[in-house]
């Protein structure tokens, strides 16, 4: 039996620990929308193939700029740039896990529970 490949999203804020520094949750509020809006998803996907992943983006800035992602916070799906600066919606990071998993389905069938 063939395993399945695990799948990455990636969020990079700038809020919260960042090295040294801490940014103030205030500076951004999309952030932490951002966060709770991809783990809601996940959650509700109950898809053990999928990963969630922050990266603070002062430390990691390189990562999300190289793939076109420059304005925080940045959602990456195996590496490609989902948004940027808005807090996603939940179709549009339902099509990106379908994409990601290869079915191209509309998200309105992953709403529905079928993969």
């Amino acid at each position: 039996m063939m395993r399945q490949p695990s799948i990455d999203i990636i969020i990079y804020p700038i809020t919260g620990r960042q090295g040294p520094i801490t940014v103030p949750h205030r500076f951004c509020e999309e952030c932490d929308l951002t966060i709770r809006a991809v783990r809601r998803v996940v959650d509700e996907l109950d898809d053990q193939h999928l990963r969630v992943l922050i990266r603070p983006w002062l430390l990691h800035w390189w990562r999300p700029i190289w793939r076109g992602g420059w304005h925080a916070p940045i959602v990456t799906v195996n590496g490609r740039v989902v948004t940027q600066g808005i807090v996603p919606s939940r179709a549009t990071l339902l099509a990106a896990i379908a994409a990601a998993h290869g079915r191209p389905r509309s998200a309105r069938v992953l709403a529905d529970g079928r993969r």
